[in-house]
């Protein structure tokens, strides 16, 4: 298969969202890393409505990323009341993988931008395809905001941190239980005769 033909025809892989939240995140490959901006995941509150992804940039000014795996998860954000209105809002992109990457940017919202995600070796690297416009008589947020934005981040890196421990602990206890088991019925099994 020659490059050409790869361009015009993307490879399908398997996509999830936190796929694409950690390539959007990426230290290395992404205009959206987190080494550079103060990032947030799935929030309901900050700008007054649900979003997939926030960025906010030194000057004070947020971002949204609405990241989108399919057609279909595509046109359904298109079925929400509050169509990424925010007075902090300044730049709203919206995030797909490669193999729907043409169908978007026929589709999107007016001055809206679009971000593509490639599948690499062994990474999945992004790169904005179309830029947003800036809205106009958008705000920076407050400091209240900041330290809200900089809680939930927090928040989240313990919650995920905690998990991880959990499932560290609870694995050392199942392989335990499990030798456990299996010592008890040999040393059953010898005094059976067996």
């Amino acid at each position: 298969m020659n490059s050409a033909s790869t361009e015009m025809n993307p490879l399908k892989f398997p996509v999830t969202t936190v796929d694409m939240e950690n390539a959007l995140v990426s230290r290395n490959s992404s205009p959206f890393s987190f080494t550079q901006h103060l990032v947030v995941n799935r929030t309901k509150d900050l700008v007054g409505h649900e979003a997939d992804m926030l960025v906010l940039s030194d000057s004070g000014y947020v971002t949204e990323i609405e990241i989108k795996i399919s057609k279909s998860d595509f046109k359904a954000d298109f079925k929400k009341r509050h169509h990424h209105e925010s007075g902090y809002v300044k730049y709203l992109y919206y995030a797909v993988p490669e193999f729907i990457g043409e169908w978007a940017v026929q589709n999107l919202p007016e001055g809206a931008g679009l971000v593509i995600v490639s599948p690499m070796p062994r990474v999945m690297k992004p790169y904005i395809y179309k830029i947003a416009e800036a809205r106009k008589n958008v705000r920076k947020i407050t400091d209240k905001m900041r330290v809200d934005f900089m809680r939930l981040m927090a928040m989240r890196y313990w919650s995920r941190q905690i998990a991880i421990r959990k499932k560290t602990v609870n694995d050392s206890a199942d392989k335990y239980m499990k030798e456990t088991r299996a010592l008890y019925i040999k040393s059953h099994a010898k005094k059976a005769g067996c």
